[in-house]
């Protein structure tokens, strides 16, 4: 779950326009709970490679090995808004490093933490959550090729995992 605070305390500005969105990471455990599932709450600045790092140590720690991984971390939604309508050469560097440091990058960084994981294991599922952005043109330039940057490195991981009996796709949900 991206873009949520650990709980209703903290203030949450990840929506667009600053404003905040629905739910905080301990109303997604309960509802991970009532469903039969477990859920351990852990708020990570995905921008961040230490607090990524720090994660998948504690998962080991905690759990002994990662099953799945869902890449779903995105930080532009509130910066979009702000930028659309304009050609990229107005949009300035920033709006590329606003979709992708926290998006493709951080997509790419946590992948390479589980495979560090589940490779040895010869198990496991890594999931990137893209769009059609992939391939037609939606928001603007940075989304497009983030997104089919996502796509790419989810078959181009898939080749190279496959060796170690873990999958790699990209979904695109509707």
């Amino acid at each position: 779950v991206t873009g949520r605070t650990l709980d209703a305390t903290t203030p949450n500005t990840a929506g667009p326009g600053g404003i905040p969105q629905k739910g905080t990471l301990r109303d997604t455990c309960a509802a991970v709970e009532e469903a039969g599932g477990k859920c351990i709450p852990v708020q990570v600045d995905n921008g961040n490679d230490q607090q990524l790092q720090a994660l998948f140590e504690q998962v080991m720690q905690e759990q002994g090995q990662i099953d799945i991984l869902v890449n779903n971390a995105f930080s532009a939604v509130g910066h979009l808004p702000k930028v659309m309508g304009k050609p990229f050469w107005e949009k300035g560097i920033e709006t590329w490093d606003i979709i992708n440091h926290v998006g493709l990058r951080s997509q790419y960084v946590a992948s390479l933490l589980a495979a560090q994981h589940m490779g040895p294991r010869k198990q496991g599922l890594i999931i990137n959550l893209s769009s059609l952005g992939g391939l037609s043109y939606i928001f603007d330039v940075a989304y497009g090729v983030g997104k089919a940057g996502a796509d790419r490195m989810a078959n181009d991981m898939a080749i190279e995992l496959y060796t170690e009996n873990v999958t790699m796709v990209s979904l695109w949900p509707e």
